[in-house]
């Protein structure tokens, strides 16, 4: 008769060990500003943050629930028009402007989503694209209310309460903002994938019969990461408005879904640290280089093309067989 090994026990700090090793990450995250000599290259840090609370939102809707929505350039440029006009037109304070910028995306995503959810998935992403490029286009035209090309200015620009701000120039206030932002939207969307949605939203990605089978209604459930995709959209676009403190149509520019598409699957859709780590090497290599805008959209289609190749699951899927590996290796050893 075999006698098995028996399977190590997990011991009951092992997921909070395995979690240590973020604490230092964020500490060296907030000690950035104080080590940092050069504006630039904090700057740069700032819009890695920023692709990463907008990675993370896309990844809720095409990852979670598998639906290849092309259109968050639009709510993000919607909740920045929306921020900049209360801003620059009516004196309204931060965060209202910030709540109604979050409400129109979130109104505009179910306004859009309810009647695109009902067509096939290849027609859904041509679907939002359409709407994308009608987003961009309105932006473009809507002389009155946008500005068109001559943008929305006098945006009133975001700073750390006086009492926090620690003797930091603007550059070093406006990447802690970021840095809570990102903090709390990653935090947000790792307790709702966690969550019993979280795993409905698996669950219709992986087999819609099934899920249906069990009382599931997928449309609502995509209806429901769509919208949430949307509405975080909208807040990193509120926050990009007072950031930059002028909002033009190039905010709704569809390249902003194909780098958001190459950090997917660079990092691996439906994964996290692998978005958050793709998000800071996309952004920062080609800002760091000063590569031109037309060789970095050549660029990001050639990793696009490479990484879905040879990494179908991404970094972190390839992260994740390797440890699997490994831990094989050592039981086989210890056996």
């Amino acid at each position: 008769m075999t006698v098995r090994a028996p399977l190590p026990r997990r011991l009951p700090g092992a997921s909070l060990l395995r979690s240590a090793w973020i604490l230092p990450v964020l500490a060296l995250a907030a000690l950035l500003p104080f080590l940092l000599e050069s504006n630039f290259i904090l700057g740069v840090f700032t819009d890695c943050l920023i692709y990463c609370v907008l990675a993370l939102a896309y990844d809720l809707s095409v990852g979670r629930v598998g639906t290849l929505s092309l259109a968050l350039p639009l709510f993000f440029g919607t909740g920045s028009y929306a921020a900049a006009l209360l801003a620059a037109h009516f004196g309204v304070p931060f965060p209202v402007a910030v709540l109604f910028a979050v409400a129109c995306a979130a109104i505009l995503a179910v306004a859009i989503g309810i009647p695109a959810l009902r067509l096939s998935h290849l027609t859904f992403g041509m679907a939002t694209l359409g709407f994308a490029l009608i987003g961009e286009l309105i932006a473009n035209n809507w002389v009155q209310v946008t500005g068109g090309p001559d943008c929305v200015g006098n945006v009133s620009q975001m700073a750390l309460p006086s009492g926090f701000t620690l003797g930091l120039s603007e550059h070093g206030q406006e990447y802690y903002i970021f840095l809570g932002l990102a903090v709390a939207v990653g935090v947000a969307v790792r307790l709702l994938v966690s969550s019993r949605i979280g795993r409905a939203f698996v669950a219709v990605r992986e087999d819609e019969p099934m899920s249906m089978s069990v009382g599931m209604n997928p449309r609502r459930y995509r209806l429901a990461a769509f919208v949430t995709s949307g509405a975080i959209a909208g807040l990193a676009g509120a926050f990009y408005a007072h950031y930059l403190t002028v909002v033009c149509p190039t905010n709704l520019d569809i390249s902003y879904t194909v780098n958001l598409l190459v950090i997917l699957f660079l990092g691996g859709t439906g994964g996290f640290w692998g978005i958050i780590a793709a998000a800071f090497v996309v952004t920062a290599i080609p800002e760091l280089l000063q590569v031109a805008p037309n060789v970095r959209l050549i660029a990001y289609g050639v990793v696009l093309l490479v990484g879905v190749s040879l990494m179908p699951s991404g970094a972190e899927g390839v992260v994740r067989r390797l440890v699997q590996m490994w831990r094989f290796r050592r039981t086989q050893h210890d056996a």
